[in-house]
């Protein structure tokens, strides 16, 4: 069991998505400028266990009502100020998370960006851990190296 909050962030995937539901992280952060609502209910069939978190942009903005009602995200954030606002009338039926490319609050957690277990060290006690997915090798390939020594070191 992880010692941390972990949210997994750039899952694009089946092979990510199912190596971080099996490694016991919290959160799958799906952007849908890079991943379309079909693959993330496809995604979300195959996988247990972690909560489902999405972003979104200006783009993506009109997809907002059936993401919520099909992939039921427990949280929503935007990459643009002006998104931001046009989704805060749904405060009250979705949470909503603050969002930057290396930091994400949560409620009263802050999640930070770890790309290598030293980064650990600088974290405080209470705050989350955000690492990242990529893309695979070929389907169904991929190497998680640096992901299992970041991962095991949150098991310590």
């Amino acid at each position: 069991m992880l010692n941390r909050k972990v949210i997994a962030t750039e899952v694009t995937n089946l092979t990510d998505a199912r190596y971080f539901a099996a490694r016991g992280i919290d959160y799958l952060l799906f952007d849908l400028d890079k991943i379309s609502l079909e693959q993330i209910l496809e995604i979300k069939e195959w996988v247990e266990g972690p909560e489902l978190l999405l972003l979104l942009s200006s783009s993506s903005l009109a997809l907002l009502d059936e993401a919520i009602i099909k992939a039921k995200p427990i949280a929503i954030a935007s990459k643009e100020s002006s998104v931001t606002h046009e989704i805060k009338h749904l405060e009250g039926h979705v949470q909503l998370f603050d969002w930057a490319d290396k930091k994400i609050s949560i409620e009263l957690n802050d999640y930070h960006l770890v790309a290598d277990e030293s980064d650990l060290d600088s974290l405080g006690s209470e705050d989350g851990v955000i690492i990242t997915g990529g893309s695979e090798d070929a389907v169904g390939v991929k190497a998680f190296d640096q992901l299992d020594a970041i991962l095991d070191k949150l098991e310590d």
